[in-house]
């Protein structure tokens, strides 16, 4: 017995185990139709009449949802449910009972030997995935049926195609993880490795570079309106001469140190004002890598310990000191040089980790995909056999 009812829960199954009670004494007239049929039936001889199978009890159970064990009693367990569930999903869907009305031994023989209707053959617009699902549910063999209810529950709402996936989403993730450390890790080593390699380079050619600069002349600029002096001139055209020769160079500045809470102030920038990175005389520089302390402090060239990303690429600062003064008021010297080889190698690594992942994933589907064909065909066999 199963009720609709409006709390939420839609439908609700009224009683348990009076079929199971009923089944344990066998009526004369099931004995009777064990006779006519060779098998051992549970059903009411009914002289061949029309009966309304929703309301006659056949000895155990509602005629038009007993599985075939039920009507020869071989073998009646949870499977039973599953098919007497099927057989009520059908109707529910359909409008009609798998096996229609008639006599007591046109319903047996239905149950037991012919094939259920199809779903689609009825209804086009029932989703192919129910279709089989209720198919499966109706086998005439409880081993090709579902094993539990929550299955069958399942393949009706599409959660078994779903779970059937999740192994594979999960190795797919997984290789994912692998493969992401393992480009990062590449990137990381490289990028260690060309840091130690440019830091002296980058340090030294600040030096260079700083040595063809009189501080002298450094005195006499300390706002915009300075850049039109001569010593502003000189020293920007010195700059850029030497940012021309040597191409891995992005940016070559000056800085003076300042009381906090600004730090530093540019003094000559080889860009005017406006350009990318470009910045007049007086204009604070809130920045202060340890590399620029070292270079003023101590009077010795510096770098920095990593590269910083800017909206050009990858950026390696080399600091140098001005003249022989250190300390507030001292100048340093800036050299930032762009290391476009390595931007490549990592966009070549992550798209190589990419295109290795994307070509994986689709590898796994189209095993996964076979697989499943597989055992789907097995199971039509076993079905059919």
């Amino acid at each position: 017995n199963i009720m609709l009812v409006d709390d939420g829960r839609k439908a609700v199954i009224m009683d348990f185990g009076i079929s199971g009670v009923a089944d344990e004494s066998e009526s004369d007239e099931l004995k009777a139709v064990s006779a006519a049929t060779g098998e051992s039936a549970s059903v009411d001889d009914t002289g061949g009449k029309e009966v309304d199978w929703d309301v006659t009890s056949a000895g155990m159970g509602t005629p038009k949802y007993m599985p075939p064990e039920q009507w020869t009693k071989r073998g009646y367990g949870p499977p039973s449910d599953i098919y007497s569930l099927g057989a009520i999903v059908f109707e529910c869907l359909t409008g009609r009972p798998v096996f229609g009305a008639g006599s007591m031994y046109v319903l047996l023989n239905a149950h037991l030997n012919e094939a259920p209707p199809r779903l689609r053959s009825i209804d086009p617009s029932i989703p192919k995935d129910i279709d089989e699902a209720v198919d499966k549910a109706l086998a005439k063999d409880p081993a090709n049926r579902f094993r539990r209810a929550e299955d069958f529950a399942e393949a009706i709402t599409g959660l078994s195609k779903f779970r059937r996936w999740i192994p594979f989403m999960i190795r797919a993730m997984a290789l994912a993880v692998v493969l992401g450390l393992l480009t990062f890790g590449v990137i990381k080593i490289q990028r260690a490795i060309t840091i130690e390699i440019m830091r002296p380079s980058v340090s030294r050619l600040a030096e260079l570079i700083a040595r063809g600069v009189d501080p002298a002349m450094l005195e006499s600029i300390h706002t915009e309106e300075d850049m039109n002096r001569r010593e502003f001139t000189e020293i920007r055209d010195y700059l850029r001469v030497q940012a021309d020769s040597n191409p891995e160079v992005k940016y070559v500045y000056i800085l003076r140190s300042v009381e906090p809470p600004a730090n530093w102030e540019f003094v000559v920038d080889k860009d005017d004002p406006g350009a990318d990175g470009g910045a007049p005389p007086g204009e604070e520089y809130n920045e202060d890598f340890p590399g620029m302390n070292v270079a003023l402090s101590m009077g010795v060239r510096a770098s920095d310990q990593d590269f910083v990303s800017d909206d050009w690429g990858l950026l390696l600062s080399g600091y140098a000191p001005i003249g022989s003064e250190t300390g507030a008021g001292g100048y340093i010297l800036g050299v930032d040089v762009d290391n476009s080889t390595l931007v490549w190698f990592q966009r070549v690594v992550i798209a190589g980790g990419v295109v290795s992942w994307i070509s994986l994933v689709i590898l796994f589907i189209s095993v996964e995909r076979r697989r499943q064909a597989k055992e789907r065909l097995r199971r039509r066999v076993a079905a059919d056999s």
